[in-house]
C-alpha cells in the first residue's frame, strides 16, 4: 500500500491493489463475491454497510471498491435495495462469502497481548499497511474472484481497534520470533492448517494464517488472529519440547500467553507467587 490515511472518525484506510486493473474489468454486480464475508444475522442497514466498505464490527474488514463508490450511483442503489428486500436471498444470488460473527472480544485479547509482552514496535500505520498487503495477497491467490476489486481500485478500511489489535499480533509475533527454539528449520508450513512444530518456525505468518481462516473458514477476524498467534507459540513450545503433553502447554498458555518459551516448553519451571509448575519430561 502506498500510504494510510484517516477515513472519518476512528477508521483507517490504505489501497490494496497499485495497479488499477483493466480497462474493461467485471461489472458491479461482482463486486459483493469479492468482498469479505457481510456480517452475521445483520440487519439491512448493516449489511449495506458492508456493501459501502465500511466495517461493521470492530474487528471487520471494510473493502470499498471503486465500481461501486466511484461508479454509477444507480449500481449501488440497485444493489443495496435487493439486499434490504431480502439479504439472505441476496447473499446467494451475488455468491457472497459465509457470514461472519463478531469477534471484538478476541481482537482485544490482541491488543492486550503486545502490552503485556511489553513490546511496542508496530505503530497503527504499519498494522493497517502489513494487514492490507496480506489481504491483498490472499485475495489475490483467486484473480477471477478479486478481479471487480481491482477495477478502479480498492480500499481497506478498518477502525482504530482493529489496528491496535493487529499491532499486538505482530509485536508478538516478534517477541515469539526472538524468543524461539535454536532450531527453526523445517519445510514451509501450510496455513490451510495449524502451524506445525516440524514446519519452518523462521518466520510468523501469523496473519496470513489468520486471513486464511477469515475468508475461507469464515473465523471471526479477531478470533482468527488469536487462535493464530496461539498456534504458531504452541507449536514453538512442541519444538523445544517435543516430551511436552499438548493439553498442559494449551493449560499454561492459556493461563498465561506471555510466558518465555523455555517455561512454556516445560524446560525450566515456573515460579510465581502463588503457584509452580514442574518441567516436563
Amino acid at each position: 500500500p502506498e500510504r494510510v490515511t484517516l477515513f472519518g472518525e476512528g477508521l483507517l484506510a490504505a489501497p490494496l491493489f497499485k495497479d488499477g486493473g483493466p480497462e474493461r474489468g467485471p461489472g458491479p454486480v461482482r463486486v459483493p463475491s469479492a468482498l469479505p464475508g457481510p456480517p452475521h444475522n445483520g440487519t439491512a442497514e448493516q449489511v449495506r454497510a458492508w456493501i459501502r466498505g465500511e466495517p461493521v464490527f470492530t474487528d471487520s474488514l471494510g473493502v470499498r471498491a471503486g465500481l461501486l463508490s466511484l461508479g454509477d450511483p444507480g449500481d449501488l442503489m440497485e444493489i443495496e435495495s435487493e439486499f434490504h428486500t431480502d439479504p439472505r436471498a441476496a447473499l446467494r444470488l451475488y455468491k457472497a462469502r459465509p457470514p461472519l460473527a463478531d469477534g471484538t472480544a478476541d481482537a482485544a485479547w490482541c491488543a492486550r497481548l503486545g502490552r503485556d509482552i511489553g513490546r511496542f514496535g508496530i505503530t497503527h500505520e504499519r498494522a493497517v499497511e502489513a494487514l492490507a498487503a496480506a489481504l491483498a495477497r490472499h485475495l489475490s491467490r483467486d484473480p477471477e474472484r478479486v478481479a471487480p476489486l481491482r477495477g478502479r481500485g480498492a480500499v481497506l478500511i478498518v477502525r482504530e481497534e482493529l489496528a491496535e489489535a493487529v499491532c499486538g499480533l505482530l509485536d508478538a509475533e516478534q517477541d515469539h520470533l526472538s524468543d524461539g527454539p535454536a532450531d527453526t528449520s523445517g519445510p514451509p508450513q501450510n496455513l490451510m492448517g495449524s502451524f506445525s512444530p516440524s514446519g519452518n518456525l523462521s518466520e510468523g505468518r501469523c496473519l496470513d494464517r489468520a486471513l486464511f481462516l477469515n475468508l475461507e473458514a469464515s473465523v471471526p477476524l479477531g478470533a482468527a488472529m488469536r487462535q493464530s498467534i496461539t498456534e504458531f507459540r504452541l507449536a514453538q513450545a512442541l519444538r523445544a519440547n517435543p516430551a511436552a503433553p499438548p493439553p498442559e502447554l494449551d493449560r499454561r498458555h492459556e493461563r498465561d500467553p506471555a510466558l518465555p518459551l523455555a517455561e512454556l516448553s516445560g524446560l525450566v519451571p515456573i515460579v510465581r507467587i502463588g503457584y509452580t509448575d514442574p518441567v516436563l519430561v
